[in-house]
């Protein structure tokens, strides 16, 4: 449940944030005329969607505990940092739809074209092993797909960092990815 919030939100905020500046209004201009670069161009505006969206993921964790009583067993601050590796991913996953996209319009509806499909091959409904291989291996790809299995490492079974590093890793390589395809579109498209 927190990582369909945060993922949807992430991922349309940072699309639309981004797709919103990408129109002739001057605004790019404005900014590389200032003097920044590109890259940071698209870290301070996906920056400024992870400020806000950070802050729902323990908006959520209360009001899931406190509401539907769902037990939380495991470390609290280990729950938040790994959020925000997640955030990290899935903010960097909206800039990179930004930047393929036109309008402000087509960056929420691809972001949604994204979204959707994730939640079904992520493990979020499905079990992952009950889905075909091809499905399986585009779920790896996804950031939703490991921040569920460490949510519920976390909240339902208590584990640790331990347990729950090899997917942490994927989560932040894609993250790393989708910012560095994110930032060399946006080069691409202001030249």
């Amino acid at each position: 449940m927190i990582g369909l919030l945060v993922a949807s939100t992430a991922v349309v905020a940072a699309a639309i944030i981004l797709a919103a500046l990408l129109p002739p209004r001057g605004t790019v201009a404005f900014l590389l005329a200032v003097g920044l670069l590109a890259q940071g161009i698209v870290v301070l505006t996906v920056g400024a969607a992870g400020l806000v969206i950070r802050n729902l993921s323990p908006v959520t964790l209360v009001l899931a505990s406190l509401w539907f009583h769902v037990p939380i067993k495991g470390s609290l601050l280990l729950l938040y940092v790994l959020s925000l590796a997640f955030f990290f991913s899935t903010l960097g996953l909206g800039a990179l739809i930004s930047t393929v996209s036109k309008t402000f319009q087509q960056a929420t509806q691809v972001a949604q074209l994204v979204l959707l499909p994730s939640i079904l091959i992520s493990g979020f409904i499905f079990p992952r092993e009950s889905l075909p291989y091809a499905l399986q291996w585009l779920g790896g790809l996804l950031p939703l797909t490991y921040f569920v299995i460490v949510i519920r490492g976390i909240l339902i079974k208590g584990v640790g960092i331990e347990y729950l590093w090899h997917q942490i890793l994927p989560m932040m390589g894609l993250g790393v990815l989708v910012f560095a395809l994110a930032i060399r579109r946006f080069q691409k498209r202001i030249d």
